[in-house]
């Protein structure tokens, strides 16, 4: 029964899109009009450097915590989970799903590191996110800061982080009894770095989706970067599936008013495209991984 809500709240949020314009038939037209063969590789390599860094970041989160996971199967079951719970049921569908098909690599009491992954593994995404957005901002509000500042700045971070990481490892090591070493937190370091790199990789494919809609006319990196950031850390809040609809609002309306002009319908659309192109990698590295997997089985 809430897989048939949840389903209908994708259809409704997917159809309320339409009605308000925000996302657009002509919008969808103009950018198959205007995608030629260089378009179409740099959208690929985008898409699959996304998907497989995406299901890399959860295997290094499960190797911070010793779980031992093998990457032909951990593939086949990351984008069968992406692909199943990418609409719906969402997120936790996909966390849930991953979860239950790695049940046995797990020996702890309630798969308490296979939860205690995903849970790292969502806050190393989300303060990526919000670090990239403070950036971002700090370059587009072109604020002049004096060097004495910027390094009480540069030094106020290493004290959060290190203030962060001090917080994981003394849950992990008093509350789950999980033992974290310093070579354990060099990883941390990895996984916190292609976080990163991800949500730039995130930031360029969006941009060029968007570029091509607009035939580049006046778009702007800066711009896109900041209104999808937006997008994607309100697509943690579990209002639709996913984010379904409001995450493609967001986008919209936010890059309208940094942008100052009215193309909604074509800034929604661009991250409507952006969603689409995520599902069908995620369904593609599905397909190919059951076919390799199964190919693997039998010799």
């Amino acid at each position: 029964m809430k897989s048939y809500l949840k389903i209908l709240i994708a259809l409704t949020a997917i159809s309320l899109l339409f009605y308000f314009n925000i996302v657009s038939i002509d919008a969808l037209e103009i950018f198959v009009k205007n995608l030629n063969i260089f378009y179409l590789i740099q959208l690929v390599a985008l898409t699959f450097l996304l998907v497989i860094g995406t299901y890399y970041r959860w295997f290094l989160c499960s190797y911070f915590l010793g779980i031992t996971i093998p990457k032909k199967g951990f593939i086949n079951i990351s984008s069968e989970a992406y692909t199943l719970g990418q609409i719906v049921p969402g997120q936790l569908g996909i966390d849930g799903w991953r979860i239950l098909r790695l049940k046995d690599t797990d020996n702890s009491r309630y798969k308490s590191k296979l939860i205690t992954a995903t849970i790292i593994e969502k806050v190393i995404s989300i303060l990526s996110q919000l670090a990239l957005f403070f950036l971002f901002l700090l370059f587009f509000l072109e604020l002049k800061i004096s060097i004495i500042k910027l390094v009480m700045l540069f030094l106020c971070i290493i004290f959060s982080v290190i203030t962060v990481l001090f917080l994981i490892k003394y849950t992990l090591n008093k509350k789950l009894n999980i033992q974290i070493q310093k070579k354990d937190f060099n990883l941390f370091i990895k996984i916190s770095c292609l976080a990163l790199s991800l949500n730039l990789v995130a930031c360029t494919l969006i941009y060029l989706i968007t570029n091509i809609i607009l035939e580049n006319h006046n778009i702007n990196f800066l711009n896109t970067s900041i209104a999808m950031l937006i997008s994607n850390i309100s697509a943690a809040i579990p209002i639709t599936p996913n984010g379904i609809g409001l995450s493609e609002f967001l986008y919209s309306k936010t890059i309208s008013v940094i942008a100052s002009n009215d193309k909604s319908a074509m800034y929604g659309t661009s991250y409507l495209i952006y969603r689409i192109l995520n599902i069908f990698g995620h369904f593609f590295m599905y397909l190919i991984s059951t076919i390799n997997f199964k190919n693997f089985r039998q010799h």
